[in-house]
């Protein structure tokens, strides 16, 4: 980022800082195609919010945007004596990946490491990582830390995943077919439904957290997962993705990871951000548009039951379904009701 970038930062974030967390919705909505500046105003207002709110001095989050961090591992270098750095494959708000080779496994695998003003709690991260095994999440491995005089640097190493995410696809070809959304939406259900059967919550299911990778579809990064029903901390996600009741500081299930997923499929198949003020008019297959309506459900409890049903509305495709699929319209407030008669369609 340029020094203008980092400066707009340090504004937007001294303004929300003011703000209840509703407020800050808001304003964050405001800029929310700036993905970049949003992730960094998010990493730094839960940091302020680790530090118990309003401080009458600077936090060292905010100090840290007069000199923006920079690739702190540089290819051919060791940590901890196993690994060589490969390249960097990726910068974001809260850290840096890189692949790396692993001497001692024989195998090219994937680096995590925070930025220095980040507390990465990467041990919750691989303790919830690790109880979900599938072909579509990424494979987390263990804990490391590599020592450079008197400092330590905590590292996370996980499971190569090479390839693009679906943010960088839709970038480059906009919407996708529906019948190649539909590949990539089966897989990254089932690997949903396997986060949800382990009783952990995603809370960042993005585009960006999602890899296509040849014909695999791989959900990637647990640093913002949560045991299902557990308390309600700092506002944590990608603001556009976030579930109602995540913005309104509740008590999160995996019903909120069934919203974002709605707002996915949405994305895939149309191209546009989901707006869920608005009555979405989209030329979709009539399933598509159910599917859609019954995980973007504003009332939890009109919401999907699990992500298995999503999957089963998408690949519906009995007769009935097809007599309707000259309506245009797909209205969150009627979703769930919708969806359970297309379930019967199905069934008969």
């Amino acid at each position: 980022m340029t020094p203008d970038h980092w400066e707009r930062i340090l504004e937007i974030f001294e303004r929300c800082q003011a703000l209840p967390l509703a407020d800050r919705a808001l304003v964050l909505s405001e800029i929310a195609e700036e993905t970049d500046i949003v992730t960094e105003v998010e990493r730094l207002l839960r940091k302020d919010s680790e530090a118990q709110g309003f401080l009458d001095e600077t936090p060292d989050a905010v100090k840290e945007l007069r000199s923006p961090p920079k690739a702190r591992l540089m290819p051919g270098e060791h940590l901890a004596n196993r690994f060589t750095i490969r390249r960097q494959l990726g910068k974001g708000g809260m850290g840096e990946v890189y692949s790396a080779y692993d001497e001692r496994a024989y195998e090219e695998i994937a680096i995590k490491i925070s930025h220095s003003a980040v507390a990465a709690d990467y041990g919750l991260e691989l303790l919830l990582g690790r109880q979900v095994t599938h072909p579509a999440v990424c494979r987390l491995y263990d804990l490391g830390q590599h020592k450079v005089g008197s400092e330590s640097l905590d590292f996370l190493t996980m499971e190569l995943v090479e390839g693009e995410t679906l943010a960088e696809r839709l970038r480059r070809t906009g919407p996708l077919p529906i019948d190649e959304a539909t590949r990539i939406a089966e897989q990254l259900i089932h690997g949903l439904s396997a986060i949800h059967r382990a009783g952990i919550v995603h809370r960042d299911l993005t585009p960006f957290n999602i890899i296509l990778s040849g014909n695999r579809v791989v959900i990637v990064d647990f640093g913002r997962a949560a045991r299902e029903s557990e308390k309600p901390g700092p506002l944590m996600g990608t603001l556009d993705y976030l579930a109602p009741e995540q913005l309104r500081g509740e008590l999160v299930s995996a019903s909120a990871d069934l919203f974002t997923l709605g707002v996915v499929l949405h994305e895939m198949a149309t191209g546009k951000p989901y707006d869920r003020h608005r009555r979405q008019e989209f030329s979709l297959p009539h399933n598509w548009r159910l599917a859609i309506s019954v995980a973007c459900e504003i009332d939890v409890s009109q919401r999907a039951d699990s992500a298995a049903q999503v999957l089963q509305i998408l690949t519906c495709q009995g007769r009935k379904t097809r007599r309707k699929s000259d309506s245009r319209f797909y209205a969150p407030s009627r979703g769930h009701r919708q969806a359970n008669r297309l379930t019967q369609f199905r069934l008969q």
